[in-house]
Parts: structure tokens; sequence; C-alpha cells
């Protein structure tokens, strides 16, 4: 839980550089953070089945006491998994907002090449007139 937390406050630091356009070099910082969620996921999402899979059977050696805290364990790991699926959420976002951000100056530098590509042409062809 507290490593998750840490985690959090990593992403929304990274997250207010993305959207003020001065984040482009954690790129690989948020992927790598966003598989390492998705891979806690899936590893918690098992052993939260495996565990939902002996509550139901309700063993006879563990103490009525033992089984409720073991219930409440398990509801504690579905809040985890669903923690770090929006995390990898979260991850996803600014790696779509960095895309864009790309994509945008990207747009803007072929455009300006068109413009001064078209200038030239212009002024090619004039010299070829005369």
């Amino acid at each position: 839980m507290v490593l998750l937390s840490c985690y959090v406050k990593y992403i929304n630091a990274m997250e207010s550089k993305v959207l003020k356009r001065d984040g482009a070099g954690y790129r690989e910082d948020i992927l790598e953070m966003r598989r390492d969620s998705i891979r806690v996921a899936r590893d918690m999402a098992y052993k939260r089945t495996a565990m939902l899979e002996l509550a139901r059977e309700r063993p006879v050696l563990f103490p009525v006491e033992e089984f409720d805290r073991f219930n409440r364990q398990i509801h504690r790991y579905a809040a985890l998994v669903e923690d770090a699926q929006e995390y990898a959420e979260h991850c996803q976002f600014l790696l779509e907002e960095l895309r864009a951000q790309v994509e945008e100056e990207t747009n803007r530098n072929l455009y300006i090449l068109t413009m001064f590509s078209a200038k030239g042409l212009c002024t090619s062809v004039r010299r070829i007139r005369i």
C-alpha cells in the first residue's frame, strides 16, 4: 500500500510536467511503471481468485475469527487490484497525452515545411518563366 502511494505521488508529479509540455523525457519511466502495475494487478488478481476459492470451501481447520480476518484480507486484495489497475490506466492516459503532443508538434513542423516548400516552388516557377 505504501509502495503504491509513493508511485502515485511520482506519477502525479510526472503528470504535471507532461501537461506543462515538459515531460517528454519521462516516456520510458511511464511505460515501465505501467508494465509493473499491470504485472502486479495480474499477480494479485490470481492470488485473490485462489483465496476466494479457499474461502468458498471454508476448511474446518480455520477458526471462525481467523476466517473472518481472511475474508477481510480478500477484500483488501480486491481494493489493491483495483488501485493497481487504475494506476495503469493513469499511466496509459499520460502516454496518450505524450503521443498527442508529439503528433501536434509533428503536424506543426510539417505545416511549416509545406509553407516553405510552396514559397520556394513559387519562386522557382517565376524564375523559369522569366
